[in-house]
């Protein structure tokens, strides 16, 4: 088993996520770092069966928010509005997830430091307060979180030997004639 899957795939879609964001194209690069959560997530469960909401919740919470002081709320809160959110983005492109309606998450809108953002057109529908969080931030997140879960498969040979195997399964470049 090589890490070399592994390590490609990460290195491309992180240099896709900068590319979209380096451009101001904040969407297309929250839906690639949404996919690449669910990328880690699905490397690191231990069952390939296991919910998709769980596995991103729990690789967000190991490795986004190792760190978190619970600014706006706790890690487990946070972990699954970011699970909201990610359904919103990726499935529909807009801020309210089936999560947000039932109020069981927030809905994420997202604000840049220089006070510049993206909410939705026709307002806040979510029933609980919203959350603002800047996509830079959760790009720089991101980062150190693939840095700590490289150091986790480094460190960890049951989840090296599983994210490996799984890697295996990834795209790779070939000529087609």
């Amino acid at each position: 088993m090589s890490n070399e899957n592994f390590e490609r795939q990460v290195s491309d879609l992180l240099h896709a996520i900068r590319l979209c964001f380096d451009k101001g194209l904040v969407l297309p690069g929250l839906t690639l770092l949404y996919a690449g959560i669910d990328a880690m997530a699905w490397l690191s469960k231990p069952q390939e069966t296991d919910h998709v909401g769980d596995s991103f919740q729990q690789w967000v919470k190991a490795y986004m928010l190792n760190s978190y002081k619970g600014e706006i709320g706790t890690a487990d809160q946070l972990a699954l509005d970011l699970y909201g959110a990610r359904c919103a983005v990726l499935h529909a492109q807009i801020a309210e997830s089936v999560l947000s309606r039932k109020a069981k998450a927030r809905e994420v809108h997202y604000r840049h430091a220089d006070g510049t953002g993206l909410v939705p057109v026709e307002g806040f529908s979510s029933p609980q307060l919203n959350i603002y969080l800047d996509p830079a931030a959760l790009q720089k997140s991101f980062v150190a979180a693939v840095d700590r879960f490289r150091s986790a498969i480094a460190s960890d040979s049951d989840l090296r030997t599983r994210v490996y195997e799984r890697a295996a399964k990834y795209f790779v470049p070939v000529t087609i004639r």
